[in-house]
């Protein structure tokens, strides 16, 4: 695979190529300081990728070309997921498990205030992991 040229220097100026972040074998053998510093450094393109996609995508929409980048037309599958007839159909021949209830979020928003005290009965708080960079 062609890197491009693409690295990315840490704060002691050593270069980590493309080919050395995708090889896990290389990554694995990386100390936890040279890990840390990595995925520090990278979190930094989040934004930048974003606002590119972004600028790829209107030009794109305007109608401008490029050499290596187009649109495909592509299709995707949608259940019609607010239409109580065709619920009560797949429930009728396949049960309740044909069917999902909406998020918590969701029927805040559709229901208001009014279904917070039901939700509250019923709700499970779940404990995740999330990274946080001091």
């Amino acid at each position: 695979m062609d890197n491009f040229g693409l690295s990315i220097i840490d704060e002691n100026g050593q270069a980590h190529g493309l080919p050395e972040l995708l090889d896990e074998k290389r990554l694995q053998m990386k100390s936890n300081d040279e890990i840390e510093d990595l995925a520090r450094n990278i979190k930094y393109f989040d934004k930048p990728k974003k606002l590119i996609m972004e600028e790829l995508k209107t030009r794109l929409d305007t109608g401008q070309q490029f050499y290596g980048v187009e649109y495909r037309n592509r299709q995707t599958k949608i259940v019609p997921i607010d239409n109580n007839d065709l619920k009560k159909m797949f429930v009728e021949k396949y049960g309740w498990d044909s069917v999902v209830l909406k998020s918590h979020t969701q029927l805040k928003k559709k229901f208001g205030d009014d279904i917070s005290n039901d939700l509250e009965r019923i709700t499970i708080l779940e404990n995740g992991k999330t990274i946080h960079w001091k």
